[in-house]
């Protein structure tokens, strides 16, 4: 299946963000055969609002801006959902300045998900996601998971508001990870640091290079959320090992990062967090 943990890290005392990382391996469910090591799982969803009260030639963007959206489960029903729910989202439109709230937001995402577990497969094969990000509707960061549900006998995606302080996890061994995040949260002594509130960064990371879990692997996938959006970022190797790859991938070498007069760049997530030399009691 996969992991994802996302998690509102506070390191910073200007604003705080939402943080989410996962694997990029995908496995066949029935034979458990690697199927790639370099699968997309954590997205960032634009999202942009025209005026409707003008007059069509002269309609114009008032409001743009972008969230997060990750899963576990099927790979299929989660890439039509990210690229149809995208393309929703960058077509939105409202009159005297509305703008989308993420809750809504997040039960539009939950339609979408449910009519493709239904077209491509059934209700029944495992998938869930979360939709995260800065709403500037209520001027606050906000959560919301999507999972099934009975609702009179049947089976419907709802999504569900994630308290603010918890360590949300999506696909497999979520017991396993989250006791792996607390107990390294416990040997760092100073709980305002960014070595504490990057914990869950480094324990996924670990597990996903050390391949601990036949289901969790490849490279690990970043994105990042606040009140200016949500931005993808490259996850920086160990200090013996400091390429940088996005999704299990180097752009420079595997790709090539030239566009014309361009380059393609990717951050990283601020400074270089110190895996080897955390705190400790």
């Amino acid at each position: 299946m996969t992991a994802i943990a996302n998690w509102i890290n506070k390191e910073s005392t200007d604003y705080h963000s939402i943080w989410s990382i996962g694997d990029s391996k995908v496995t066949d469910k029935n034979s458990g055969t690697t199927l790639t090591l370099e699968n997309s799982k954590v997205f960032e969803n634009p999202i942009s609002v025209i005026d409707l009260s003008s007059h069509p030639e002269k309609r114009f963007k008032y409001f743009n801006h972008s969230i997060g959206f990750s899963y576990a489960g099927s790979t299929l029903i989660g890439l039509n959902c990210f690229a149809t729910l995208s393309t929703m989202l960058l077509n939105l439109g409202g009159i005297n300045g509305v703008i989308p709230d993420l809750k809504n937001i997040s039960s539009l995402a939950s339609k979408v998900i449910d009519y493709y577990s239904k077209s491509i497969s059934n209700l029944y094969n495992p998938f869930e996601a979360i939709i995260y990000g800065y709403c500037h509707f209520n001027k606050r960061l906000e959560r919301y998971s999507i999972s099934k549900k009975e609702i009179n006998g049947e089976l419907f995606y709802v999504p569900d508001n994630i308290s603010e302080e918890t360590i949300f996890l999506l696909g497999d061994k979520k017991t396993e990870i989250l006791e792996q995040i607390n107990n390294n949260q416990k040997l760092i002594l100073d709980k305002n640091s960014q070595d504490y509130w990057r914990s869950p960064l480094k324990t996924l990371s670990n597990i996903t290079t050390s391949n601990l879990y036949e289901s969790i692997g490849g490279g690990t996938q970043l994105n990042i959320a606040n009140q200016f959006g949500c931005n993808p970022y490259q996850a920086v190797g160990e200090r013996e090992d400091s390429s940088m790859k996005f999704r299990n991938i180097d752009i420079d070498l595997d790709i090539g990062s030239q566009l014309g007069d361009s380059l393609v760049r990717i951050s990283i997530p601020g400074l270089y967090y110190n895996f080897k030399n955390e705190k400790k009691n």
